[in-house]
């Protein structure tokens, strides 16, 4: 059985912590500091019992838990300049509705391979994804920006820009590929999407609707985030292609997004994301215009704010040059 290492957990942020703590059933894990919830999580390991009893500081002491709210669209001023987080309100008793989907829980063995995971070096990715599609907005996103294996990726913009027919594009162009793993992931998206996507020639791991519980949404992330990593940690190559990071709370997004790298000794996870706006740290941001997609013009790019962090270790310094000029002209 895979066991945890105190040096990955020692490096690993305090939500993924508290998720390994939770995981392991440890008692009070909140109320710990850093340092003794390291410890915690090794004695636990061990088999001791563990809790947040003598010794742990009270809960105004303890270092506070990212909130856990569902991801709301707003203007970039808004997130630079992002208050500090604040206690929810308690919410209004709602009427009882169909039980949440159930999703599988982690296994010892899953919590060790996100330890070790988050512990490795990561690099730029510089392995092209190679698309290779007559489709006008899979060969636009191709040469103007770039994806590669490791890549971390949103398609933003805002309702009817058309986020979901280019993810779905991409995906269709990725298929059948023998040296990849792809993982469609469809949470909070419209009914009659999941409909199209399950008739396509890739079918999701998971198909959720907005009707779904957002904490159900949540799980459903985490377990295939469990799945990718361990691919990439037998030298192999994931692509998740989820719709959309919006459905979310915060957390499950962000953690979606940084599973995303190109591991230096392994393998590599790609995501790519529908999103209403960038999100913060993508390698790649593809930016649509509603204007363009509602006219018909494809491919409907907005290159002003469309781009790829170090392109020329997918393209080369030429194909680079090309692309600065194209968004220079735009």
């Amino acid at each position: 059985m895979s066991v945890l290492d105190r040096e990955a957990l020692e490096q690993s942020p305090l939500a993924d912590l508290h998720a390994i703590a939770s995981e392991l059933s440890i008692d009070s894990y909140r109320l710990l500091r850093r340092e003794q919830l390291v410890e915690a999580i090794l004695a636990r390991q061990d088999g001791a019992d563990v809790s947040a009893g003598a010794g742990a500081e009270s809960a105004e002491d303890a270092e506070p838990a990212a909130p856990s709210k569902p991801r709301r669209r707003r203007s970039r001023q808004q997130r630079t300049a992002r208050a500090e987080p604040e206690s929810a309100p308690e919410p209004a008793p709602q009427p009882a509705g169909p039980p949440e989907p159930e999703a599988a829980q982690p296994t010892t063995d899953a919590v060790a391979d996100r330890a070790r995971f988050e512990s490795l070096a990561a690099e730029f990715p510089s392995d092209p994804l190679r698309l290779a599609s007559d489709d006008p907005t899979v060969a636009a996103i191709e040469s103007l920006t770039p994806i590669g294996k490791g890549s971390r990726v949103t398609i933003a913009g805002p309702a009817r820009a058309g986020k979901t027919e280019a993810l779905r594009r991409l995906t269709n162009a990725l298929q059948g590929r023998d040296d990849l793993r792809l993982l469609p992931l469809l949470v909070g998206v419209r009914p009659e999407e999941l409909s199209e996507w399950q008739a396509g020639p890739v079918q999701p791991v998971q198909a959720l609707s907005f009707a779904t519980p957002t904490s159900a949404l949540d799980r459903a992330v985490y377990a295939v985030i469990d799945e990718v990593r361990a691919i990439a940690l037998k030298g192999g190559d994931a692509v998740i292609l989820l719709d959309t990071l919006d459905a979310l709370h915060e957390h499950a997004a962000r953690r979606a997004l940084a599973t995303a790298r190109k591991l230096r000794d392994g393998g590599s996870v790609t995501l790519v994301a529908t999103s209403y706006e960038p999100f913060g740290g993508e390698t790649t941001v593809v930016t649509l215009d509603p204007a363009l997609t509602g006219t018909g013009r494809f491919p409907a790019l907005d290159l002003r704010s469309s781009g790829t962090i170090r392109p020329e270790l997918l393209v080369g310094e030429k194909n680079a040059a090309k692309i600065l000029r194209e968004r220079a002209r735009a």
